[in-house]
């Protein structure tokens, strides 16, 4: 009963927290001072800034030809209810979906290959961690891991990418891969995405993996009091035994 009130609990939250987000993501564009129209033809050019015609149309497009501000916000509700994103700003006139699309590989690549390489790292380190509970390794990494858990992850990013890939260049600045290369064969393809995935992995296993290790230390030390692991030391079972058997699992 518990955990059922725990995670209807924790569900409402994830929805309010959504419809915040969302709500911001409406209202905040609107708020800043300027035109969204105006702005979006100016950063693409093309000599139609003060085309009247071009204006009423992407003014349509994006929804903003109805003043009534609550108006659009429902509109917006709806589309999005139906998973309509609309019309991409920055990459007009190609939609937010198909540009979610373009990335959305490349993004579940770098995500889920730091975040696996932060758990396989982080959990063995939180478990030695807790096995040397109150040692000199255990409070200098430990409180190294809460400092770097507290630095938002961009700025891991661009101080590895100042150090490695501008005063030092061993990794490039920036893309998947390599322009302008034709690679003779898939392994070198393989191999020069990896190349280029360096910095951003590094940059999520170093900004995950202190999560992990203190999440670990934590549980395990909670555990160490348990009847069953002062049973297994009555038994005179080997530390490792304890240590991963019964501690870790």
């Amino acid at each position: 009963m518990i955990g059922k009130r725990y995670l209807i609990r924790r569900l409402s939250n994830m929805v309010i927290i959504a419809f915040g987000a969302i709500t911001l993501n409406f209202f905040l564009p609107r708020i800043i001072p300027g035109n969204p129209v105006m702005a979006n033809l100016f950063a693409g050019g093309g000599g139609q800034i003060g085309n009247p015609v071009v204006v009423q149309r992407l003014t349509t497009e994006f929804g903003l030809n109805n003043p009534n501000l609550l108006y659009q916000y429902y509109r917006y509700l709806v589309e999005l209810a139906h998973g309509n994103l609309g019309v991409s700003f920055y990459y007009y006139p190609q939609s937010v979906i198909s540009v979610i699309m373009q990335r959305l590989p490349w993004t579940l690549f770098l995500a889920g290959s730091g975040t696996i390489i932060a758990a396989l790292l982080g959990i063995p380190l939180g478990i030695f961690l807790a096995w040397r509970k109150g040692s000199l390794p255990d409070s200098i990494i430990s409180s190294a891991g809460m400092l770097i858990s507290s630095i938002p992850y961009f700025w891991i990013g661009i101080v590895l990418l100042i150090f490695f890939a501008v005063d030092i260049t061993i990794f490039p600045v920036a893309h998947a891969v390599s322009q302008g290369v034709t690679y003779s064969n898939v392994f070198a393809f393989i191999a020069d995405v990896l190349y280029h995935a360096v910095l951003p992995i590094s940059t999520l296993v170093i900004a995950l993996m202190p999560g992990y290790a203190l999440q670990m230390r934590n549980t395990m030390i909670t555990v160490m009091n348990e009847d069953y692991i002062l049973t297994a030391f009555a038994k005179g079972l080997p530390n490792h035994v304890i240590k991963n058997k019964y501690a870790a699992r």
